[in-house]
């Protein structure tokens, strides 16, 4: 990989612009990530390819190898940031990159409309309520292929964490992330098939909630979490993390809202595209700045100050440069302020997870800013 442009990367996450303090003082822990990096990636690349052979048998051997690679360079820099050299086992940290890049590839495909991957994704729901109109027919080899590829998942969480959080991590990405991207979609799809007024009525309140959970905050930093947690077992486990409503509260809420605000300005364009070569159209919030959905969304978010809440919804509708800037500033000094208040006793039991997702946060930040391509939202 190339060194130089992942120290420019490095260096410019590490910087910390929205935290100040997500990532250790001591910046020669950096090189440490460097060489992490390149520990992982033969391992990484040999593994991921092996899984997508299996899943995409209808690619030739250079098309797979070229997926790898875009995949690793996103990946493998994102986990091994995140974890900022504490975490020394590398086995642990490419097990950590494999379930967050399988995911990763699962919600990339269903958003560029890949019909396999939809209809696979489908088979691992446990609620079959939301059905996707007219979906197109597939190949049922197709979707085995791509479903034993997905399963590669599993092997990876019991590799990785300990057997107490494998459930709930399992659920995370798959229940939480992937299986809310798909809903997403179908939401996408049904969006011209109904009338504005009945489409809003009928979908803000599940527009919102799948919005936020395909932030993919929670399932990336879990992973990673998991990997602390083999070699620091006194740390709280993930089902405990997860029950902890003053931790969800903060991460579901103004958490993913940040994420989705970070991905949606900058996937403006794109996701209007309706040329199948370049992905399908996607529901964007600010190319869709629906009033009751806003209002739904921002309410979700935990943005209670009526003055702000009414010059968020005004700038939405400007829909300028410098009303972006506006509305991602609100969402900076939301995350800011709400995790910077959570009580002293929380920071004291769940610090490192919190402060997991305050880089993984950092990151989503920076590939804001067209620096990095990361994994965390779809």
């Amino acid at each position: 990989m190339q060194t130089e442009k992942l120290a420019h990367l490095l260096n410019l996450i590490w910087s910390s612009p929205i935290f100040g303090d997500a990532f250790p003082s001591d910046r020669s822990r950096q090189a440490l990530v460097l060489s992490q990096i390149e520990a992982i990636y033969p391992a990484f690349v040999k593994t991921l390819g092996t899984v997508l052979v299996q899943g995409l048998p209808q690619l030739s051997f250079v098309e797979i190898d070229k997926l790898v690679q875009q995949i690793a360079f996103r990946i493998i820099p994102f986990c091994t940031a995140i974890a900022a050299g504490e975490i020394v086992d590398t086995e642990r940290l490419r097990a950590a990159a494999m379930i967050i890049a399988l995911i990763h590839w699962a919600d990339n495909s269903m958003d560029a409309g890949d019909e396999v991957m939809l209809a696979t994704v489908r088979l691992l729901k446990s609620d079959l309520a939301t059905e996707p109109p007219l979906m197109p027919e597939v190949s049922s080899n197709l979707v085995q292929a791509r479903l034993m590829a997905l399963r590669w998942i599993e092997r990876e969480v019991e590799s990785l964490s300990q057997p107490e959080d494998q459930a709930t991590l399992l659920e995370c990405g798959i229940e939480e992330t992937m299986q809310n991207d798909y809903k997403n979609r179908v939401l996408s799809r049904g969006y011209d098939l109904e009338k504005a007024e009945d489409f809003w009525a009928a979908h803000t309140t599940e527009l919102v909630e799948t919005s936020l959970a395909t932030a993919a905050t929670l399932h990336a930093t879990a992973a990673v979490y998991a990997a602390y947690r083999q070699s620091r077992p006194e740390l709280p486990s993930l089902p405990q993390v997860f029950k902890e409503p003053a931790v969800m509260n903060v991460l579901r809420g103004p958490g993913n809202a940040a994420i989705r605000i970070f991905d949606d300005v900058s996937d403006r364009l794109k996701d209007n595209r309706n040329d199948p070569r370049c992905g399908e159209f996607n529901l964007n919030i600010f190319n869709q700045p629906e009033p009751v959905f806003l209002r739904a969304f921002l309410d979700r978010a935990g943005l209670s100050d009526d003055r702000v809440v009414k010059s968020v919804l005004e700038a939405f509708l400007v829909s300028t440069e410098d009303s972006q800037a506006y509305i991602l500033q609100v969402f900076i000094d939301l995350i800011r302020d709400r995790l910077a208040s959570l009580p002293t006793p929380i920071w004291n039991r769940y610090g490192v997870f919190l402060q997991v997702a305050k880089r993984a946060i950092e990151t989503a930040y920076v590939n804001l800013m067209g620096d990095l391509e990361s994994p965390i939202s779809a």
